[in-house]
């Protein structure tokens, strides 16, 4: 990931095997069953979504979430950007729109990016996203591919698109309306090209900034990868998107120190809702949350910073490790792979960000990493965990009529998981320079 002379990627060194493979994948009937199994996850997740689908005028029932988190967290935002309002603030947001929550304190670049949802009414708008984020999920599904130098053809993307929808986070994100999709791809795209096409990094880095919580530790990876043009760009892009918006938003809420004001307390009543709170939360998985549960309390402001910018500082650390191999896909998909893992323990994540996973996910199964097997079946298995796990869910406890701290430790599984494999990333990029020192 670190800067160097703009030159192509190299050429896929497909083996064999996998030559064989990509044969078979472009014949009709592989074309076939992918398409099948994609409209097969996509049904399943539709008919759900159908069923559940929010309800005018009732925003708060639970039985009714399909599609929630496009309703209070995009377009509602958005139709209240266009109307002049300021969706930070969360009573007068409340009081003028039928939302179930608050508005996330998403960065401003959100409103930017989708407003043209709010021009449409909000069941042809909810339509309109589930097909924009099928979309999504078959270009990162394409992006995996090119990332791990497999074939893309039209079966191959579709299967692992279907395999994307069946995962945990994949259905979480479809089902709930989520922009994980959109945030996956912009990150991917920052720290796949961060060295060869610094402006189109610089855009994803502008788009991760829709969720800070993203942008912040992706930014502390590339700058620990000496990745400074793509920073750059992205600064000027998100700089010049988010303080146009400001402005906007500022007038909307009569001054600047309004608007802040409605961001602060909007901030500060985050944790209250139970889906938020470190203790109480099913699908939070960032280490922060992992501590919450294990000691039953919230985590106090100062010791949460320490977490934070701890783990920060530990991946960056292995990033610059790294950067003293000798430049190479596999050494650049360790560095990426610890590098989401850096994202998603150290700040603020639910259990569907773990859609930004994919491509290391794919890189371990094809052997595309600089670690040793051992080391690469840890990670794998490790990573996996959030993919496969439908455990960690209220409908899943609820079913098994399971309580008390038994709930906590199964709640607790995805960040577990998460945490010691960041733990083994780490651990396989400081030692890889000695390691392959040592093959030589």
């Amino acid at each position: 990931m670190a800067d160097a002379p703009a030159r192509p990627w190299p050429r896929p060194r497909v083996p064999v095997a996998t030559a064989n493979a990509a044969g078979f994948a472009s014949r009709p009937i592989a074309t076939a069953l992918a398409a099948l199994a994609l409209l097969a996850a996509t049904a399943s997740t539709g008919v759900r979504v159908w069923n559940n689908l929010n309800v005018a005028g009732a925003p708060e029932r639970e039985e009714y979430v399909g599609l929630q988190d496009f309703r209070d967290a995009l377009y509602y935002p958005s139709l209240a950007f266009l109307r002049g309002e300021n969706p930070y603030d969360a009573p007068s947001y409340r009081a003028h729109h039928p939302v179930g929550n608050r508005f996330p304190l998403y960065g401003p670049v959100t409103l930017l990016v989708h407003w043209p949802f709010a021009l449409l009414p909000f069941e042809a708008s909810e339509a309109i996203f589930f097909a924009f984020t099928l979309g999504l999920v078959l270009v990162l599904a394409r992006l995996a591919l090119f990332a791990v130098d497999l074939p893309a053809t039209p079966a191959s993307v579709m299967a692992v698109g279907a395999w994307i929808i069946c995962s945990r986070p994949g259905h979480q994100n479809l089902f709930l309306g989520q922009t994980t999709a959109e945030l996956a791809l912009a990150t991917s795209v920052a720290l796949l090209f961060a060295r060869d096409r610094p402006f189109l990094a610089g855009v994803g880095i502008a788009l991760a900034t829709i969720k800070p919580t993203y942008a912040v530790p992706l930014v502390a990876c590339l700058l620990a990868a000496r990745a400074w043009r793509a920073v750059l760009a992205g600064a000027l892009v998100a700089g010049t998107a988010t303080l146009g918006t400001l402005a906007i938003l500022a007038h909307a809420a009569g001054s600047p120190a309004a608007l802040l004001e409605s961001m602060l307390a909007n901030h500060a009543d985050f944790n209250t809702v139970r889906s938020v709170n470190p203790v109480t939360s099913p699908f939070r998985i960032d280490a922060v949350a992992l501590v919450g549960r294990v000691t039953g309390a919230p985590v106090d402001a100062p010791i949460e910073v320490a977490i934070t910018l701890t783990l920060m500082t530990l991946g960056a650390r292995g990033i610059v490790r790294l950067a003293t191999l000798p430049a190479s896909r596999e050494r650049d998909l360790l560095a990426f792979t610890l590098a989401t893992l850096t994202i998603l323990v150290s700040t603020y994540h639910q259990s569907y960000d773990t859609l930004l996973l994919v491509i290391p996910l794919a890189a371990l199964v094809v052997g595309r990493v600089a670690a040793a097997p051992p080391t690469r079946w840890a990670l794998l298995v490790l990573a996996a965990v959030p993919a496969v796990n439908y455990l960690s869910a209220d409908t899943s406890v609820d079913f098994l009529g399971l309580e008390g701290s038994l709930v906590a430790a199964i709640f607790s599984i995805n960040g577990a998981a998460l945490l010691l494999a960041f733990a083994v990333a780490f651990v396989a990029a400081v030692a890889a320079p000695a390691r392959l020192a040592r093959a030589a």
